[in-house]
């Protein structure tokens, strides 16, 4: 519990100081232009530092790869008939998609898990690949789609100049191939990214400081439970056919709280930005009685 609270504390933290910017000097542009800054920069260099510091040749069982795959695939088309299913609006149902699949598994997941797991970086930064791929491969893809109503070459083509995606592409490209980047220019990267999610909680800050529409409490209910409850439960059945300890692990990643990401994207993609910033803060502050539940649950 401690340390859940230890690594929730400093997100909080950082929204109030955007609020404070907020109130006393911050104009509501500021939080586009940090999402931004975050977009086309940070997020990248998040990528290439997350990424390329995995070491494949340090773990050989990878059967819990294509089980997180083939869970995470089954959790993202699932959103997607449901909403389609009950006539959600656009904006809507996106967000249900790009909320309950992706939790904050690097800023939250990597200290938390490292902590109850000695020695499990290498497994953690496998699942932080994971969802990072399917997260700009086949969620982008859906977003893209929903935002121009039609998939064609142009579509494809507009998709693979999405920077976050080319610094995919470029990090497995190292990975694959053991590139080594010079000293100075990883360490450019790993300073941007170091950067990347205090600039966006500043931003989520400023935009929580503004006056907001009303929120549709049912649908914040809705992303929460499946977000905190559901989705890591449906890991937990699983771990009782293959209980390993980077399963346990996929459980606890699994059980995060809806991650920055999606507030970032909110801006270009057809999402509700309300809807987000609510499901972020809200299941952060509902995880330090949930993720527990499941840390108990495993194990750890």
């Amino acid at each position: 519990m401690l340390s859940i609270f230890n690594a929730l504390a400093p997100l909080v933290v950082i929204v109030l100081v955007g609020v404070f910017l907020k109130i006393k000097v911050a104009k509501e542009s500021w939080s586009g232009v940090l999402n931004g800054v975050a977009l086309y920069l940070l997020f990248p260099a998040l990528i290439l530092k997350g990424i390329t510091q995995v070491e494949v040749t340090t773990f050989n069982d990878f059967k819990f790869i294509t089980i997180n795959f083939i869970l995470l695939l089954s959790i993202i088309f699932s959103l997607i008939v449901l909403g389609r299913f009950l006539k959600l609006k656009q904006e809507v149902a996106n967000s249900y998609v790009i909320a309950v699949f992706f939790g904050n598994i690097g800023y939250l997941g990597f200290p938390i898990i490292s902590s109850l797991y000695s020695g499990a970086e290498p497994i953690i930064s496998i699942h932080i690949a994971i969802y990072t791929l399917l997260l700009f491969s086949v969620v982008i893809a859906y977003l893209e789609y929903s935002k121009r109503g039609v998939l064609s070459k142009k579509v494809f083509l507009d998709g693979l100049k999405n920077p976050l995606l080319i610094s995919v592409i470029i990090s497995l490209i190292l990975v694959i191939f053991n590139i080594k980047l010079p000293y100075f220019l990883e360490k450019s990267i790993y300073t941007l990214a170091d950067g990347a999610t205090p600039t966006v909680l500043i931003a989520l800050g400023i935009f929580l400081a503004q006056k907001l529409p009303k929120i549709d409490l049912k649908h914040l209910a809705g992303i929460t439970i499946l977000k905190l409850i559901v989705v890591p439960t449906l890991f937990l059945l699983v771990l009782q056919f293959y209980h390993t300890k980077a399963f346990e692990i996929s459980v606890l990643e699994a059980a995060m709280p809806v991650a920055i990401t999606p507030f970032v994207l909110a801006d270009i993609y057809n999402l509700d930005k309300n809807l987000i910033a609510a499901s972020i803060v809200v299941s952060s502050i509902l995880s330090l009685f949930t993720l527990p539940l499941f840390i108990l649950a495993v194990g750890g």
